[in-house]
């Protein structure tokens, strides 16, 4: 993994504490935990290892259909069989 550092900073081995991380570090790492959990999850959950269709939008219905199924599983977790099926007839 590639070191990320912003220009005008001394490189690790140089400052008094490096493992102090810098804002960028801290941004990418929020970041990760806020996308990549949950991707990470569904491909999990779902059993989806790489992307079976070729061409962006191919990709994106086939990882529609894993969304769709992600939360359709969600909401039986959640609500329960007879509650969905109740509030699809209402």
């Amino acid at each position: 993994m590639p070191l990320l550092r912003l220009a005008s900073e001394p490189p690790p081995q140089t400052r008094k504490n490096p493992c102090i991380s810098t804002p960028i570090i801290l941004f990418l790492d929020q970041r990760r935990e806020t996308v990549e959990h949950p991707l990470g999850t569904i491909k999990q959950w779902m059993n989806q290892g790489a992307f079976l269709m070729r061409g962006l939008e191919r990709v994106r219905a086939e990882f529609s259909l894993t969304a769709l199924a992600y939360n359709l599983r969600r909401v039986l977790n959640i609500v329960g069989l007879p509650d969905l099926i109740a509030a699809l007839q209402a």
